[in-house]
């Protein structure tokens, strides 16, 4: 480490405050970045990287830099100094690893443990979405970090290093496996690389652990461990710890440890789908008992169940933090909740409770509530939100049944309030900006009215968000776009059978993205707006017996190569918005009829429009 602090781009920058601890494949250690005046944790790995195994880690640095989620450590900076040690910089977090909670608790109730491996998987999702597999995944890659509502998060450390501990000692055929053979995927113990389903296997070993105390397989070797995840058959976790455990979750584990690839779950998408199942499973089986244990012996038998609930809460509490303490807070919110279900029973006997009222609206249209209303001439109902609008101001909007078009780009609504108006006409909706989520995207494929919906800049949204829209039927334009979607999300765009009009925004587009847009079976307007498209896109459109009405480029530079390249695309219009070109690509584009443009410059200048229709 003293070879480390000699590189004058390390000292120049950052002061070494303490050593954090030592792994099997590098030194963690708190600094102070002078420049930033924080804290961060710079990870130096042990090995002395060839020219070769240099490029390899710059290359996994770039990929780990780019996942930004709740659920994954940020890495802030990489690189390797002048004498060949390779390091990351990553934020510093306040909190120990799920190992180490392990060690020192033990196994995890399993409502705490399955509230964890959905953060788990939700980390992991976003990282297979933006193409990096972790290839180690284990607890003593997920850090635990406690949140202010006593609550805790997990965070997962080390993507892609892997790759760079060919030379750990605890791995074996001398490079060809790669991981911790405690949770290493058969194909990965063989020397195969392995692809997202290796990751799935991994986080079942890890939830075997988590539920129990131990991994599934613990052989006298290395070797030994690696052939029983090839051929022996894991333990149902209630026969390893002597408990018995709900169906549904020995299920999960099941599938996560199946030996072939295909027979586990196939992303971490259709995991977290089953692991929010088995959480309002458990808090439903919980709930019941305790409902059960408070009718059979009345309201002191009740209160003894409420020790027996809390009892069981501080267990659960306890594993949050490693220093083992229950806060109280925790406690308060079991009883207030068994006080909560106790007092009404014993009102019942003096007071007749009174209805609730019923829900009071806005009644003035011009001033309704953080939405901007107006009625068309035509009797139909236009509305448009505001930056302060929430969805629980969409509620009002039920009073309104000629409601057909409703812009809230730029608000705080995610989507979900659109449920109170599943049964609206809304054939026009945009949410642009907007904090969209999976769950708001369900509300939205519930108004199967909807034929124009645009999503573009939803940063909070994944690739796999957009299944949610797949009962979207009726939909005919569509923009979607957002920071941490890819290409991959467009094999979703074919369940959109009505689909006419489509337009991108700020995507990197290769033969793959446009092989799965010409699959959308009526397409017939395409939009690229920023996108930076692939030589291959231009091929496949020209070959494409598709004959599209419109082909757009938005917010971009138009070149003489695309012009070119669009020469045998069959369509009848290309517009041109707000795109900058070189006067010789001007005088190309004016002789083509094809060419519309409009908010467009030349060598800096505003030009005259050429717009649609002229």
């Amino acid at each position: 480490m003293e070879e480390f602090w000699k590189s004058k781009v390390i000292a120049s920058r950052y002061e070494f405050v303490e050593e954090l601890g030592k792994g099997g494949i590098g030194t963690v250690i708190l600094a102070m970045d002078k420049t930033l005046d924080k804290y961060v944790a710079i990870k130096i790995l042990n090995a002395n990287l060839s020219d070769e195994e240099s490029i390899r880690f710059q290359q996994e640095g770039i990929l780990s830099g780019r996942l930004r989620h709740e659920n994954i450590v940020s890495v802030l900076d990489f690189g390797v100094t002048e004498t060949n040690i390779p390091y990351l910089i990553m934020e510093r977090l306040e909190g120990s690893s799920l190992a180490r909670m392990l060690l020192d608790d033990g196994a995890l109730e399993p409502l705490f443990a399955v509230q964890i491996f959905q953060q788990i998987s939700r980390g992991m999702h976003s990282s297979h979405n933006h193409g990096v597999i972790h290839r180690d995944l284990k607890p003593a890659n997920v850090i635990m970090v406690p949140n202010d509502d006593h609550s805790v998060s997990a965070r997962i450390v080390d993507f892609g290093l892997a790759r760079l501990t060919d030379r750990d000692a605890r791995l074996t055929a001398a490079g060809s496996a790669i991981g911790s053979p405690f949770y290493m995927s058969p194909e990965q113990g063989q020397g195969l690389a392995g692809d997202e389903r290796s990751d799935i296997y991994s986080m079942g070993c890890l939830m075997f652990e988590v539920l129990t105390g131990s991994t599934p397989f613990i052989g006298d070797t290395a070797v030994y461990t690696l052939m029983m995840h090839q051929s022996v058959q894991p333990e149902r976790l209630s026969k390893r710890l002597q408990h018995e455990f709900p169906q549904l979750l020995e299920e999960i584990v099941a599938t996560c440890l199946n030996k072939l690839p295909e027979d586990r779950y196939q992303s971490f998408g259709e995991l977290l789908d089953d692991l929010e199942k088995m959480e309002a499973e458990i808090i439903r089986l919980d709930r019941e008992q305790f409902l059960e244990s408070r009718s059979r012996s009345g309201i002191q038998k009740a209160l003894g169940s409420v020790t027996d609930f809390s009892a069981m809460t501080a267990t659960l509490s306890r594993k949050n933090l490693a220093t083992g303490t229950l806060t109280i807070g925790a406690v308060l919110v079991i009883v207030g909740f068994a006080i909560c279900l106790l007092v009404p029973q014993v009102q019942s006997l003096l007071v007749v409770q009174k209805p609730e009222p019923p829900m009071e609206f806005d009644d003035t249209l011009t001033t309704f509530k953080k939405i901007d209303i107006k009625e068309e001439k035509d009797g139909t109902i236009t509305c448009e939100a505001y930056q302060a609008t929430t969805d629980e101001d969409l509620k009002q909007l039920v009073k309104y049944p000629r409601l057909e078009h409703l812009d809230l780009g730029d608000s705080n609504c995610d989507g979900t309030g659109l449920r109170a108006l599943k049964n609206s006409k809304i054939n026009y909706l945009s949410m642009h900006s907007t904090p969209a989520s999976d769950d708001g995207l369900q509300a939205i494929a519930d108004l199967k009215g909807l034929t124009v919906l645009r999503m573009n800049d939803c940063d909070d949204l994944e690739d796999s968000s957009l299944a949610h829209l797949s009962q979207c039927k009726a939909l005919r334009e569509f923009a979607w776009g957002g920071k941490f979607l890819t290409e991959r999300s467009f094999k979703y765009l074919k369940t959109f059978p009505a689909l006419l009009v489509l337009a991108l925004d700020e995507f990197e587009i290769s033969r793959v993205g446009i092989e799965e847009i010409l699959k959308i079976p009526n397409l017939r307007s395409l939009t690229f707006q920023e996108c930076k498209l692939d030589n291959a896109v231009f091929d496949r459109l020209e070959k494409s017996k598709r004959a599209f009405s419109n082909i757009g480029f938005h917010g971009t530079t138009f070149t003489g190569k695309m012009m070119s390249q669009m020469a045998n695309v069959h369509t009848n219009n290309i517009l041109l918005d707000d795109v900058k070109m070189t006067e010789a690509v001007y005088y190309r584009v004016s002789e083509d009829p094809r060419y519309r443009w409009i908010n467009s410059t030349v060598n800096g200048k505003k030009v005259a429009d050429r717009a649609p229709g002229k």
